[in-house]
């Protein structure tokens, strides 16, 4: 073999060892402004910060589950596979990396959200380390939506999950609904019920009294994923999406849906989603009754719509069991509540459930 030869064969293997020492590192730290920005609000949105802390962790009523995505990101910095580890236990589900809990396969995810989480986790570093910048300091000229943490009020005792002064919005599994559920907590002066909210079907699917939520095997994987309910459900709402928008006869036979994420409205989450490509904002609300406020399973649950722009007719299905429905902004036509004209840019529906 000869010198030349020799030089290219040292070469591209010297190469190769910096590629596999700072190829990861490099990629992420061109990400961008937009990158960084969709992968925090993802982070918040999809529920990693429900078991993650982004650098430092929490208090005593804090407990988090999994390391802090700053000690992943710099666990796995320099490994050549890192990437693809962060990647497969995002989509597969991981146990025994960071202790013994185990992490459930978070299918709610799409894999372009999933690769984009990735990348940024792995660009991650501890404060300490000097290393995370995690944006550049050129914000964007006009405010995007921002997400709520549901880590800034909530109470933890052992597993038990308790709401505190604010609401409490958390990306969880919960019986009967699909990988993408939302449960939120709702403090006692905002009526003291919780609900879960499904992101893949963009509706509520049933309310409960009674307390919030028991992490136990969610956290700790023993005995399936799912959090459980404390308390008993005071409501079940229809198994099918409630708008409907255009003529009854050309509603589609399933709406398109696309769930956009939730922000804060009024101290309450609001919901953010479209339709059809119709832009919807939907918030939820309770309100006891009140000649007995203790008696909560004989209050008032109102959905709050808001379509920017709607000029087609907006409809609501409703469900005639246990229910008694109240609204100002729509009619019954049909057996459904068409809303009116003047009211279909932002309305409300109220349904009042039976003792």
């Amino acid at each position: 073999m000869n010198q030349l030869a020799q030089g290219l064969i040292i070469a591209g293997g010297l190469l190769a060892t910096l590629n596999q020492t700072w190829a990861a590192p490099a990629a992420g730290k061109l990400l961008t402004y937009p990158e960084r920005k969709k992968a925090r609000d993802l982070y918040v949105s999809q529920g990693c910060i429900a078991c993650h802390q982004l650098d430092k962790l929490g208090g005593a009523n804090q407990l988090y589950v999994g390391p802090t995505m700053a000690a992943v990101g710099s666990h796995y910095a320099n490994d050549p596979k890192g990437l693809e580890t962060i990647l497969h236990s995002l989509q597969m589900g991981a146990k025994g990396k960071w202790g013994q809990n185990e992490m459930p396969p978070q299918t709610h995810l799409t894999g372009e959200d999933a690769r984009h989480l990735a990348r940024w986790i792995l660009t991650l570093r501890p404060k300490a380390e000097g290393d995370d910048k995690a944006a550049p300091a050129t914000p964007p000229k006009t405010a995007e939506p921002g997400f709520y943490s549901p880590l800034i009020s909530e109470k933890r005792v052992s597993t038990v999950v308790e709401v505190g002064d604010v609401p409490v919005v958390y990306r969880v599994y919960l019986p009967g609904a699909s990988s993408r559920a939302i449960a939120v907590g709702l403090p006692q002066k905002l009526g003291g019920i919780s609900y879960a909210f499904d992101a893949a079907d963009c509706r509520l699917l049933y309310v409960w009294s009674g307390g919030f939520l028991d992490m136990d095997k969610a956290w700790t994987g023993f005995g399936g994923w799912y959090a459980k309910l404390l308390g008993a459900k005071i409501y079940q709402a229809p198994a099918c999406f409630p708008l409907r928008i255009g003529k009854p006869n050309e509603w589609p036979e399933k709406p398109e849906l696309v769930f956009k994420g939730y922000r804060i409205v009024e101290g309450q989450p609001e919901f953010l989603y479209q339709v059809n490509a119709q832009e919807v904002a939907h918030r939820i609300t309770y309100q006891a009754r009140a000649d007995n406020k203790s008696a909560s399973n004989t209050g008032q649950i109102t959905h709050h719509f808001s379509l920017p722009g709607v000029t087609d007719e907006v409809s609501f299905l409703p469900t005639k069991q246990h229910v008694h429905y109240d609204t100002e902004d729509a009619t019954w036509a049909s057996g459904v509540l068409l809303v009116h004209a003047d009211k279909r840019v932002r309305f409300s529906v109220s349904i009042t459930l039976k003792p």
